[in-house]
């Protein structure tokens, strides 16, 4: 190295030393350790801020000269200065609780900072709800899927807890009720199995008529329900859509009286005049036309105490229905109209008619009290109690004796007196002689299915008792109905006194559906009550018990058994209102 470069480093030294000394004066000071600085009498470095006796690096926020602290913050916030006091604010979407800053959540909701509260009974959540501004969040529950929030709990909605004010439904409801939350979220009721839902609550029955496929009930309010197969507006709602669950045809205060089914179209008497519905193709409804009525319409005949509806679905490729009426009035005349072509209205000729019609063969001295149709074949019990009847007697079915191709055109005597109860199916009737005081079982017509338990012969032209077994020698029936092809017999009061025979294929004798002909079943119905009425449909049957309940079991591919579903059912079961 040479003189002149040594000297020119020398320099250099010296000249920085220099430097050092007029910026600090005689002490060197420790920037890193501001707190530790020696007594300083010149200005700090560039960089550095001095305060007092110290230096301190211009990033350090001094509120106070006096005291030369240097202000610190929490994380996610900023120092401040306010009146010489350290304070801080919050950064980063961050608000300050007590001396830290966070985020609004759950565990710090709103101005206090509060930790939301779990639920105290069911499945939820706790959250922080917003606010317009950070920190004005509110604490709230958010319940799982099927539970809604009552108080600080989350429950399942139930009559129990229904709606947003969990309120309790079960306070006021009707009679055969049980109390729901509807799907509205309101209280609302339901009616328990085997009850109409009426106007001002739930109703029982007090009467029931099956027809092939579809049931009708009258209410104990006086209102009519029909339910099932609705193709030709055979259930009086006014569409052809086919209903599994009661609805409502007259409302209560309707007074209605009697109903009757058939095979495609139906009547009701109502505060004493006659109203039908349903099919029309042969005239059945009175109305003097064919033309279809999906809605009750008034039939010009005065005085009706009784209605009986028959008729039949022709069986070829595209069936064709056919259909007739009959009825009784307070004169104890008989009146019929619609089919006629095997004289199965009792007028003396085979020409349907299209308004009622009188039948001259009986007289109001000897004419009827009640009246039951079958396919096309009539029968009436007279005011004497015998029993007459008229129209097709191919297997044997008016009863007179006979069977022959040549129908009966006019009423022929069956029984001249001691008839109680008296039932039609399409091709067989079954009567309940009570001369004898207790009542006996007599049958007559089709066999054809063991309908009328004949066991042998394929139909019987006389009224006989059946010879099958199964009980029904000492059944003792007040009650009979007759159906397409069985037959079921009541004896009041008797907790085993409801028995069914004939044809099986869809369970309407209340057992296994199965192709065997003939059986015979003794009914049990999954209630406390005694049955008091009973139908046979098609392929179905009903009991009325005798608090009003409707049990239905058989065939439900059309919903005639009112349960709300189209599933047949060997084992009664009761309608279900909606």
């Amino acid at each position: 190295m040479s003189q002149r470069h040594w000297y020119r480093r020398v320099v250099k030294v010296l000249f920085g030393v220099a430097t050092m000394l007029a910026a600090c004066g005689d002490t060197l000071v420790d920037h890193r350790a501001p707190a530790a600085l020696l007594e300083l009498e010149a200005s700090c470095q560039e960089g550095l801020q001095s305060c007092g006796t110290g230096c301190f690096p211009d990033s350090d926020l001094i509120c106070d000269r006096a005291t030369c602290e240097v202000c610190r913050a929490p994380a996610q916030a900023e120092p401040r200065c306010e009146d010489t006091r350290c304070t801080f604010v919050c950064v980063g979407g961050t608000r300050q609780c007590g001396d830290r800053c966070v985020a609004e959540s759950v565990v710090a909701c709103g101005s206090s900072c509060a930790l939301c509260p779990e639920p105290e009974n069911g499945l939820g959540d706790a959250v922080c709800v917003p606010g317009a501004a950070l920190g004005a969040g509110q604490c709230d529950i958010t319940c799982d899927l099927g539970f809604h929030l009552c108080g600080s709990s989350c429950l399942e909605e139930t009559a129990q807890s229904c709606g947003t004010a969990c309120v309790d439904c079960s306070g006021s409801i009707p009679a055969h009720a049980t109390a729901v939350c509807s799907a509205v979220h309101t209280c609302d009721f339901a009616c328990n199995p085997g009850f109409l839902r009426c106007d001002t609550g739930c109703c029982g029955v007090t009467q029931v008529a099956t027809g092939a496929d579809f049931t009708c009930a009258v209410s104990n309010e006086g209102g009519l329900f029909c339910w099932g197969r609705n193709d030709m507006g055979q259930l009086g709602e006014g569409s052809t859509t086919a209903q599994p669950n009661p609805v409502m045809v007259f409302p209560s205060g309707a007074q209605v009286t009697r109903v009757s089914a058939g095979a495609t179209h139906a009547c009701a008497i109502a505060a004493g005049a006659l109203y039908c519905w349903g099919n029309n193709a042969s005239g059945q409804l009175g109305m003097d036309s064919t033309a279809a009525g999906l809605e009750p319409a008034l039939v010009a005949l005065p005085g009706v105490t009784e209605v009986a509806v028959g008729g039949y679905l022709e069986a070829v490729a595209s069936p064709v229905p056919h259909g007739h009426t009959c009825a009784v009035t307070a004169a104890h005349a008989v009146y019929c109209w619609g089919d006629n072509a095997r004289g199965q209205l009792g007028l003396g000729d085979l020409g349907s008619r299209t308004v009622p019609t009188l039948v001259s063969g009986l007289s109001a001295a000897t004419g009827a009290d009640a009246i039951a149709l079958g396919a096309r074949h009539s029968c009436v019990r007279t005011a004497s109690g015998g029993v007459a009847c008229w129209g097709e007697r191919t297997v044997g079915q008016v009863g007179d004796g006979m069977a022959s191709v040549q129908p009966a055109l006019a009423p022929v005597t069956v029984r001249l007196s001691g008839v109680g109860a008296l039932a039609v199916g399409e091709r067989h009737g079954c009567l309940t002689d009570i001369s004898g005081g207790d009542p006996e079982l007599l049958c007559f017509g089709s066999d054809a299915e063991g309908q009328i338990g004949a066991d042998g012969p394929s139909y019987v032209t006389s009224p006989t008792a059946p010879s099958v077994g199964g009980g029904l020698s000492s059944a003792r029936p007040n009650l009979v109905a007759a159906g397409r092809a069985h037959t079921c017999l009541l004896r009041l009061g008797d907790i085993g006194g409801l028995k069914c025979l004939g044809a099986n294929n869809q369970g309407q004798l209340a057992l296994p559906a199965s192709g065997e002909l003939g059986a015979v079943s003794d009914v049990a119905l999954p209630a406390t009550n005694l049955p008091q009425a009973i139908a046979a449909g098609g392929d179905h049957s009903c009991a009325l018990l005798a608090d009003g309940e409707l049990y239905c079991w058989g065939d439900n591919r059309h919903g005639q058994l009112g349960d709300g579903t189209t599933t047949s059912r060997f084992d009664p079961a009761p309608i279900v209102s909606p």
